[in-house]
Parts: structure tokens; sequence; C-alpha cells
């Protein structure tokens, strides 16, 4: 359970998607129970699709200038208010133990996100950090944009 379901970035709860920078989607999190161990993990926020539409749709929001829209842009949030990590031992835990949410930080793209996640897990591995719950690190990245 979330001591007050809310996220933390930066000492102020974020609870609604407005609080997000427009520019960043994403972001890497940090899930500290009360007895010291904490989990790290990352999330998305939203997604934005390009779906094709339908003529008929297509006219309905033609404005008079150049050729019908055959693509309407979507933005899809997320379930990160409720979200509650993917790993198994941190969800078992939140059933009974109380737990506060970090928002470390945001990023614009996946590629940076997943980069900084993994390199917080491993750097704990690292230094032989013992109240780390992450149990693996994953990293299968793509060069970022420029």
């Amino acid at each position: 359970m979330k001591i007050d379901n809310c996220w933390y970035y930066k000492e102020k709860a974020i609870t609604d998607i407005s609080q997000i920078p427009e520019c960043c989607p994403f972001f890497t999190y940090k899930i500290v129970f009360d007895d010291g161990t904490y989990y790290y993990g990352s999330k998305q926020v939203y997604s934005i699709t390009n779906p094709k539409i339908s003529k008929k749709k297509a006219k309905e929001l033609y404005t008079g200038k150049g050729s019908y829209k055959k693509k309407l842009k979507t933005i899809k949030e997320s379930d990160w208010q409720e979200y509650a990590s993917s790993s198994k031992t941190v969800q078992e835990r939140l059933k009974t133990e109380l737990a506060t949410f970090y928002i470390l930080d945001f990023y614009g793209t996946k590629a940076e996100m997943l980069g900084r996640e993994a390199q917080l897990i491993l750097e704990d591995f690292l230094n032989k950090e013992e109240k780390i719950l992450n149990l693996w690190v994953s990293l299968k990245m793509f060069k970022p944009r420029c």
C-alpha cells in the first residue's frame, strides 16, 4: 500500500499528469520501504499513437485547408498513478508494509530512461548494497536519437 497513494518528485507530491513535463513521458523511480530496503524501476506515463481514421471522421475534422487528415494523434495515459512495480517481491510486501514512491527523474526518450534505470541498479550492485531489492538488471538499449 502506498502511504498516501501518490508519487513524490523533489519533495513535491505528483498526483496528476498535468504536473509531469509534457516533453518527458518516461521516468525512473525508487520505492523505499520503512526498513530502508528499496527497489528501482522505470515507467512510461503516456503513449502517443497516430492511428488511421475513417473517411467519415476525416471529413468531420476537416478545416477547409489542405487535404483531409488521414491520422489522428492520440494520447493514452498509463496506469502510472496506481502502478506498484513489476517485482513480485515488492508487490507482496506492499500488501502488508508501507512504502514511499519517489520519481527520480523524467526523460524524453525510452532509451534514456532504460539506460538510467540500469545504471542505478548496476551502481548499487557494484557497491554491494544489501538493501537493494532488485535481483537482476536487464538492458537492451538502442542509440538515443539526436
